[in-house]
């Protein structure tokens, strides 16, 4: 996990706060849609555990609840275990939202949030296009812009795009970011899906040397042995 930050910290830097509770919901390899579900909820909790305030202004509250109320519909929806289902039901929601609040942080956080809930409905067209502004919108966090570079990696692979997937696999694991190790092994992954198996030993053996405590290490050992 990422490094700490301390209660007096997010007292004096709340912009900091959103900046380290964005990483939260890209904190799994795939942006996991459980992840993005429950984002806002625990931010909110945390907020008020904390005695903090997420924002500055009104409207930017406003946005966050707004944004948090969407994201929850898309989990009551997403009981149904139907992603394509879930996602029509919540489209024109954020699309609004989006129009409404352009340029808050909370429309950065949940245009995160719905890249991927574009990706698991098989939106992929929409999903890269919502990825790339979501790497801009964070482009000053390197661990962040890691994170949707590796959604949008993933994007970039399910549409059949091995190439660009490959290249944002590569981005990000060139960062220090939680989805270093996984980036590492999908760069591996795609290396050899190419017929290059010296690179794709090279990053099976970044993993094991860099990476020991990764899900993906023992896998990496056997691929890296040959």
């Amino acid at each position: 996990m990422g490094k700490k930050v301390t209660r007096k910290q997010l007292l004096k830097e709340p912009d900091e706060f959103i900046t380290f509770s964005g990483r939260l919901m890209e904190f799994t390899a795939q942006n996991k849609t459980a992840l993005a579900i429950g984002l806002c909820s625990v931010l909110a909790a945390i907020m008020i555990v904390s005695g903090i305030r997420y924002a500055s202004n009104q409207s930017e509250n406003d946005a966050f609840a707004l944004s948090q109320e969407h994201i929850s519909k898309y989990g009551t929806l997403m009981k149904d275990n139907d992603p394509k289902k879930a996602y029509q039901g919540v489209k024109d929601d954020f699309e609004k939202f989006f129009q409404q609040y352009s340029g808050k942080t909370a429309a950065k956080l949940a245009r995160a949030a719905f890249a991927n809930i574009c990706y698991e409905a098989g939106e992929l067209t929409k999903a890269i296009e919502l990825y790339q502004s979501a790497m801009a919108d964070f482009g000053t966090d390197p661990s962040l812009k890691a994170s949707m570079s590796n959604g949008l990696a993933y994007s970039y692979e399910a549409n059949k795009d091995d190439a660009n997937a490959l290249k944002y696999f590569e981005m990000a694991s060139e960062s220090e970011s939680p989805v270093k190790g996984e980036a590492l092994f999908n760069v591996a992954r795609l290396y050899a899906k190419k017929g290059d198996t010296a690179k794709s030993i090279e990053a099976y053996k970044k993993i094991v040397s860099d990476h020991s405590d990764s899900v993906y290490v023992q896998i990496a050992k056997e691929r890296s042995a040959g």
